[in-house]
């Protein structure tokens, strides 16, 4: 029961990081590119303004 239903759960928002662990692992990953995307955003920003 554990085995099936987490792991569907978790691939779905983060795409095919977590293979058939439970949330753990994938939240830092979450984070992770959710930081990224923000600096990419914020260098554009910057590069706009400096521009």
């Amino acid at each position: 029961m554990t085995g099936t239903t987490p792991r569907y759960a978790v691939q779905r928002p983060t795409g095919s990081i977590s293979t058939g662990r439970c949330r753990e692992p994938s939240a830092p990953q979450v984070k992770k590119l959710i930081a990224e995307s923000v600096t990419a955003k914020a260098r554009e920003l910057v590069r706009g303004l400096s521009d």
